[in-house]
C-alpha cells in the first residue's frame, strides 16, 4: 500500500515541477515580450524624431528661400540635422537587431483581435561585403 502512495506522491511532485517550469517559462516569455515592446516603442519615438528633423530641414530651407530665392543651405547648416538623423537610424537598426535576438526569429508576429497573425516588423540581415 505504501508503494501506491509513494507512486502518487512522486507523480504529484513531478506534476508540480512541470507546473513550476511552465510558470518560469511563461514569466521569461512575458519579460521578453515586454522588452520587445519597449524596443518597438523606442523605435517609434526615434522615427517621430527623424520626421521632426526632416520638417526642421524643410522649415530652414523655406525660411532661407523666403529671404533670398537663390539661397541654399550650406553643408555646415545641414550637418547637425544629418548627424542626428543618422544617429537615430543607427539606434533603430540596433534595436531591430536586439528584437531579432530576443525573438529568435526573423519575423515578429502578433495576433490581431481576430486571431490572424500580423507581421509587425521583419528583420533583414545586413548584406555582407564580398572580398
Amino acid at each position: 500500500m505504501s508503494s501506491f502512495f509513494d507512486k502518487v506522491k512522486a507523480s504529484v511532485a513531478e506534476a508540480g515541477d512541470k507546473v513550476k517550469a511552465g510558470v518560469v517559462e511563461a514569466g521569461n516569455k512575458a519579460k521578453t515580450v515586454m522588452e520587445i515592446n519597449k524596443l518597438k516603442m523606442q523605435n517609434n519615438s526615434k522615427l517621430n524624431e527623424i520626421e521632426r528633423q526632416y520638417r526642421e530641414i524643410g522649415k530652414q530651407v523655406f525660411e532661407a528661400k523666403q529671404q533670398d530665392a537663390a539661397a541654399e543651405l550650406s553643408s555646415d547648416e545641414l550637418e547637425p540635422f544629418m548627424n542626428t538623423i543618422k544617429g537615430l537610424q543607427e539606434e533603430i537598426e540596433h534595436n531591430l537587431k536586439e528584437i531579432k535576438f530576443l525573438s529568435d526569429d526573423n519575423v515578429i508576429v502578433e495576433k490581431a483581435k481576430n486571431d490572424k497573425p500580423v507581421v509587425l516588423m521583419q528583420y533583414e540581415p545586413e548584406e555582407k561585403e564580398e572580398k
